[in-house]
This record gives C-alpha cells, structure tokens and sequence, in this order.
C-alpha cells in the first residue's frame, strides 16, 4: 500500500475526490441541458441528484455519520460540485443545500425515488409547500418556550463555555457547574446530560431562528391579513435574537451541528402536526432545508449579521 499511498487517509481523500469528480460531471450533463423553460432544467438536475444518491446509497450512507473518523462536510461537498453552474452565489449556496437535504433523506429514511417521486419532491420544493411553510413558521415563533430558570441558567452556562472557544469534548459537568455556580445534583435535575443540554440549547437556537426567517420571509404571506401582521409587529414579533450564529462561527468544533439542527428541525416541524405518517416526512425534510438555507445565507453571504 505504502507505494501508491502514505497513509489510510490519503486513500480516503482519493476516494472523496472522485465521487465529487463523477457527482460534478453529472451535474455539468444536466447543466448543458438546452430547455426554454428553467423549471425543466432544475428538474433535469434534481432527478439526476436523485439517480447519483441512490446509485452511491452506501458511500453516503457510510460517510454521512459523523462518528465516522475521517468524515465528510457534505454541505461543502455539494457546493464544490456546482462548478458548472455559472450563476449568483446565493443560487450555489441553496441549491448545496437542496442537495444536502436531499442525501439526508435518501439516507436516513431509507427511501428509493421513482421519476414520479422526483417531481413530488420538485414540486414541493419549489412550489406547492411554501405557504404550508409560512404556516408552520408562525406557530413556531408564536409557541412560547417554558423553560425553566435553573435550564436557561445552566444554558447560558454552556453557550458561554463555547464561546470560549474550548473544544467542546473537554467541556465537562464540572466546567458547566463553576460557570453557572450550580450544584451537580441541580444539572441532573434538569438534563441527563451534557448532549441533552446542548440539544436544548440548539433547539432554542432553532426557535429563534425560524421567528428571524419568519420576520424576513413572511412579509407577502402576512399582508393577506394586515391586522395580523400589524399584531406581530405591535408584540415584539420582530425582536428576535439568536445564538446559533456566534455558534457556527466560533472555532470550537462542534458535533454534527448541521444534521443536528436539521434534527431539531424536523421534530419541531412535527409537533406542530396533530396527524403525522411517512408521506409528511418529506415536508418536514423540505422546511427544514429552507431554514437551514437561510441560515447559511446569512452566515456566509451576509457574515455582518452575526454582530447585529
């Protein structure tokens, strides 16, 4: 082995770099494509994301846990495969997650796409779900959050270790104790433990985050109703601040943060529904997907935000 390669690594980067390479030329074939209309041009590119997932199903599904060492940032994986696409930034960013979305529900869900599913999904995405979206995203931002003191204390606790840009494996029970100046028996109380807590922690974010998308995407939806949305406004709909993006920002790693919020996300997504089945799993993937958009938006487009 040690002639064609100096270490197990090196044969793990050989073996990413070509999947991206056969993903990217995928992606230029349906990029080619000669249609008047661009709805038939993002179909033809969907369905061959599609055919690419499900052909490569163990590569991704391998690769795609993150307890795996060395594993994948599959939302730069996507985005460096569109080197076809001569088009704005913002279109890269949200088509990287489409595509993402798209694998963790390939995956996950264990589930084979038939040309009919494709063009559920595209319609979906691209369509018939937005006002379903908005919908879900007000009662969202309008559910109040009980949450108890000694939780936001022993949250704030933790968000502040964070930022303190300790590697998030060496923070321990003791570290989040002296930092709130709480008793142990109290953090038991409250969490099981210390991924517990950082679940909530991230789930709030999530919260925050949807009531944000929801102040700068839902303004067409809230004009059908002005006095709502004179209502929002009167009530401090608009004040919403968030922590994830300091978070996402800060140079401590933290574990599988995407996947986890898109985790969040769909949980939050269902428990807004009264009845849920196997058909409404695919919305929940396609709203998660446009929040998880429009936090990479603006962390990465607009990276000014995270002051504000």
């Amino acid at each position: 082995m040690l002639q064609f390669y100096p270490d197990k690594y090196a044969i793990f980067d050989e073996l990413v770099k070509e999947m991206k390479k056969s993903l990217s030329e995928v992606l230029a074939k349906a990029a080619m494509l000669d249609a008047v209309d661009i709805s038939l041009k993002q179909k033809a590119t969907l369905e061959a994301v599609f055919v690419f997932l499900q052909k490569n199903r163990v590569f991704f599904q391998i690769l795609m846990d993150r307890k795996m060492d060395p594993y994948i940032d599959f939302y730069d994986f996507f985005l460096d495969c569109q080197q076809c696409f001569c088009d704005q930034k913002k279109a890269k960013h949200d088509r990287a997650v489409l595509f993402y979305m798209m694998s963790l529900y390939v995956v996950k869900e264990n589930v084979t796409f038939s040309s009919d599913d494709i063009c559920e999904f595209f319609h979906k995405y691209y369509a018939s779900l937005c006002d379903r979206v908005n919908c879900i995203c007000i009662k969202i931002a309008d559910e109040p959050r009980i949450t108890t003191p000694l939780e936001r204390q022993l949250q704030y606790a933790f968000i502040e270790l964070l930022l303190e840009k300790t590697a998030y494996e060496k923070i321990t029970i003791s570290d989040i104790m002296q930092k709130s100046r709480l008793r142990r028996a109290t953090f038991y109380e409250c969490y099981r433990s210390k991924g517990e807590l950082f679940s909530s922690v991230l789930q709030e974010a999530c919260c925050q985050l949807i009531k944000l998308y929801s102040i700068e995407n839902l303004v067409d939806y809230c004009e059908r109703d002005a006095e709502t949305a004179f209502c929002k406004q009167k009530n401090g709909y608009a004040n919403a601040e968030t922590n994830i993006f300091p978070l996402y920002e800060n140079i401590c790693p933290l574990p599988n943060l995407l996947a986890t919020m898109v985790d969040q996300l769909i949980s939050l997504y269902i428990a807004q529904k009264r009845r849920f089945d196997r058909d409404n799993i695919l919305d929940a993937y396609i709203f998660s997907g446009k929040i998880v958009a429009f936090f990479l938006e603006k962390l990465q487009l607009n990276p000014n935000v995270v002051h504000n």
